[in-house]
């Protein structure tokens, strides 16, 4: 089989800018873990809220701009690209802060990745959607496996689809056996071709370490081989280039 290399669109490895990596060896270690398990194309998404300041922008760009630096220095950084954005906790001003231009997008796309807590109602959730659409954004949701107003709930997620929003998993998401019903409703989302993007939401070397080959392997094992791609990395490209998935 053709060697597949993979995007994570959602990490936290930017050192010392949030609750991810917390100086840059050790989101050196964390990229060199996801090179050697095939991702050659990483968004980095620091946790990011609509009250960001001016400095912290400037802090967050600059610790980015070192680490991209320091990546092409190493033995195995010169066939991977990193590219900024965020991830953002939703909150009614943001729309507001994105036209701005106070807070970035995904690699200076239209798209954006969106967070909420997981016991948001469904009712704020589609309004959310409905609202940065509106303003001309592509929201995509971080981990929606973790919303509990959408578990089981295939009418709600194809509305929000409907609505203009794409959706993200974790790769740890589609750990388990038949027995784990959580996993298996989305492992049901991922061939009903309801993921878009599968991520590790990597915070570094000691919580939560990049493991994407695991989730990757079951979406090439056990998804349609074209939407597989799509999944692991031609979405991921086509944020790159603004292109509608």
């Amino acid at each position: 089989m053709e060697q597949i290399y993979f995007f994570d669109i959602h990490c936290h490895l930017i050192p010392g800018v949030d609750d991810g990596a917390k100086d840059i060896e050790e989101s050196l270690a964390a990229l060199k873990e996801e090179h050697d398990q095939n991702v050659r194309w990483i968004i980095c998404t620091p946790h990011v809220t609509a009250d960001l300041t001016s400095q912290k922008a400037e802090n967050i760009k600059a610790s980015f701009d070192e680490l991209k630096d320091r990546l092409k220095k190493t033995d195995f950084g010169q066939d991977m690209e990193l590219y900024l954005g965020c991830e953002l906790m939703y909150s009614e001003s943001l729309a507001e802060r994105l036209e701005a231009g106070e807070i970035w997008t995904m690699s200076g796309t239209s798209y954006i990745l969106v967070e909420f807590l997981p016991s948001v109602s469904y009712e704020e959730l589609y309004r959310a959607v409905g609202k940065l659409s509106a303003k001309g954004y592509i929201p995509i949701l971080a981990h929606i496996e973790r919303y509990l107003c959408l578990y089981k709930r295939l009418d709600r997620i194809r509305d929000l689809q409907e609505s203009g929003a794409y959706f993200q998993i974790n790769a740890s998401s589609l750990k388990g056996g038949m027995l784990n019903k959580r996993s298996a409703f989305i492992k049901k989302l991922c061939k009903s071709g309801l993921v878009h993007f599968l991520a590790t939401d990597s915070h570094g070397m000691v919580y939560r370490q990049p493991d994407i080959k695991k989730g990757a392997e079951w979406v090439i094992h056990n998804c349609d081989s074209r939407l597989g791609q799509k999944i692991l990395y031609q979405n991921g490209i086509a944020v790159l280039n603004d292109n509608i998935i």
